[in-house]
């Protein structure tokens, strides 16, 4: 019931219905994701997948202590680890950073042999150390964050949970009360043909007017925002600005920028394909931001028809 019968390691469910003894004790929290394993699924098969996925369980269970410490699979490709500590510790930080380093380590040091297959995994890791007014929930969160960073980072490392990251939350939250307030607005570059000088088209650039009416700029919040529902709210009321843009201006004719994440998003796709019609598509172009890998071609070529 509680066991994960792939890897032999808890499931989500176990951590749901046993979240009260979770906030019992002193935890850290471990958020572990397989770097590439789309990738190795999409290369080798589902199989070979699956043998990843136990050999990592595998090693990172031997990493920890079977009578304190916890270990789920939260995801498809994705751990828990809930390592009970001792925060009033001198060297907490120093063994939360160490047990990390292992985990990773651990993972990396040898390659995984499968049916003649031979494939080097290596893990990125995200980390929450204990705070007495945080929560299980928001510890989860908090190490998700920090993954995050991790793989914009190049993949294969450890990132720990800091005031920067703090920062990112704060501006979760500013996002979605401009979303809520309708404080999304596009500004309008000029695509200029430089034989003839006449605007080809527009580019659409988002912005947020913030509560006390400052203008905040895209690069202060989308990397803090990306991976969250809010990305997907902020998006729809782009898509719905330039909508209205187009139908007010009928000769006009715009460029928006989407990422692949929005791409990948059938509520986000629904959207579109509600709001925009035959005239509008005509005079409307989707361009994909180059920041994020495309790791299952396939599958995006569909989202694209």
């Amino acid at each position: 019931m509680y066991t994960d019968p792939l890897t032999n390691v808890y499931n989500r469910l176990f951590m749901y219905e046993n979240i009260n003894l979770l906030k019992k004790y002193h935890y850290t929290t471990f958020v572990v994701d397989i770097d590439f394993f789309k990738r190795i699924n999409d290369t080798y098969g589902h199989d070979t997948g699956d043998a990843v996925l136990r050999e990592v369980a595998r090693r990172l269970k031997g990493c920890i202590r079977e009578d304190k410490d916890i270990i789920i699979r939260y995801g498809g490709e994705e751990f828990l680890i809930f390592v009970r500590s001792n925060p009033s510790s001198e060297d907490y930080r120093l063994n939360v950073i160490q047990l990390a380093s292992r985990l990773k380590s651990e993972v990396s040091r040898t390659v995984i042999n499968y049916n003649g297959i031979k494939i080097k995994v290596t893990i990125s890791i995200g980390v929450a150390v204990y705070r007495d007014n945080i929560d299980i929930e928001q510890a989860i969160k908090m190490a998700d964050m920090a993954l995050y960073r991790a793989k914009q980072n190049g993949r294969n490392r450890v990132e720990i949970y800091d005031r920067g990251l703090e920062i990112n939350d704060k501006s979760i939250s500013i996002i979605k009360e401009a979303v809520d307030n309708h404080n999304v607005i596009c500004w309008y570059q000029p695509i200029i043909n430089l034989r003839t000088g006449k605007i080809l088209k527009y580019e659409s650039l988002v912005r947020i007017i913030s509560k006390d009416g400052k203008l905040i700029y895209p690069h202060q919040f989308l990397n803090a925002i990306r991976r969250t529902y809010v990305n997907v709210d902020l998006t729809k009321k782009v898509i719905e600005y330039n909508v209205n843009v187009l139908k007010n201006n009928p000769q006009m004719r715009i460029s928006m920028n989407l990422s692949a994440l929005d791409i990948y998003n059938d509520d986000i796709l629904d959207y579109m394909d509600f709001l925009i019609d035959e005239d509008i598509s005509n005079r409307l172009t989707i361009e994909l931001l180059e920041s994020e890998d495309i790791e299952d071609y396939e599958y995006f070529k569909e989202k694209i028809s």
